[in-house]
């Protein structure tokens, strides 16, 4: 296997599992009766990926939100309908590709946060886009 391939592997690998570690910690403070939670940090670890790794880690961002979802229907007590989870996990793939890609429009990533302009253009038009 090339050196390259083995390192999108294993991001797509860790990104998984980051996603799927606080995926679940957000499920915990969920509000009941459903599994809607006020913070939910698997948006900004998918939108931090996808600034500093592109597109590549796609993958492994689509399997981390499938599996939070599944884990979601299962913890509620819902039924895993596999195709509805399929589609619905595209959500955060785009989600997270969106954010990044105003934040490369708007020049606010790979310059920083390092004026009150770019923290205005994040946090009012890239962030929500990407969380």
């Amino acid at each position: 296997m090339p050196a390259e391939l083995r390192e999108t592997l294993r991001l797509n690998i860790l990104l998984a599992l980051a996603y799927i570690a606080s995926g679940w910690l957000a499920l915990l403070v969920a509000l009941p009766p459903g599994y809607v939670s006020p913070l939910y940090p698997p948006a900004g670890i998918a939108l931090a990926a996808v600034l500093i790794y592109g597109w590549r880690v796609s993958a492994g961002l689509y399997a981390g939100a499938f599996l939070v979802q599944a884990l979601a229907h299962w913890h509620a007590g819902l039924s895993i309908n596999l195709p509805i989870l399929a589609l619905g996990c595209i959500g955060p793939l785009l989600q997270a590709l969106a954010g990044a890609w105003l934040m490369r429009q708007m020049k606010i990533w790979p310059g920083g946060l390092d004026s009150s302009r770019s923290v205005v253009l994040c946090v009012g038009l890239a962030a929500p886009a990407g969380w």
